[in-house]
């Protein structure tokens, strides 16, 4: 597959897991995804991870009491980090301690993510709280793409 078709595959992948409830560590289209799943998904249905992969195993809210980079050095082994995001880019958010919670780029700042309570769902990061500030600070983020 091409990058043209990748990255349309990417996003079409995202986009049908709108409204997928949050279930951690889930892999089912309308059943359940969490934010790291819906990447891996995203990057299996484009042809970019095996089928077969599997994330390591993470407990919910890992983030806030561990300084191990799980999301982060997954997405490493796939796609290098990048200035700037195009659309079926990764933008991955720190969230406690660590880079701990991801998104599709579908044209930025407009992202895909899942999130508990609110499920699979269309983001405007330079509007929603929880991933633009951190109290008044910006929250830090990193960018990767599978086509650098």
């Amino acid at each position: 597959m091409d990058e043209v078709q990748g990255r349309a595959t990417v996003i079409a992948t995202a986009k049908s897991f709108l409204r997928t409830p949050y279930v951690p560590q889930g892999r089912v289209r309308g059943g359940g995804v969490d934010c790291a799943t819906l990447i891996l998904e995203c990057a299996i249905a484009a042809g970019i991870v095996p089928p077969d992969e599997v994330l390591p195993h993470y407990p919910f809210q890992w983030n806030l009491n561990d300084d191990v980079e799980l999301l982060l050095n997954f997405v490493k082994r796939y796609a290098p980090e990048v200035d700037k995001p195009q659309p079926a880019s990764i933008v991955i958010f720190q969230m406690g301690k660590t880079f701990s919670h991801g998104a599709v780029v579908i044209d930025w700042p407009l992202c895909i993510h899942a999130r508990t309570p609110t499920g699979c769902e269309w983001v405007d990061v330079n509007i929603d709280q929880m991933l633009s500030f951190v109290g008044t600070k910006p929250r830090a983020r990193k960018f990767f793409d599978y086509w650098p």
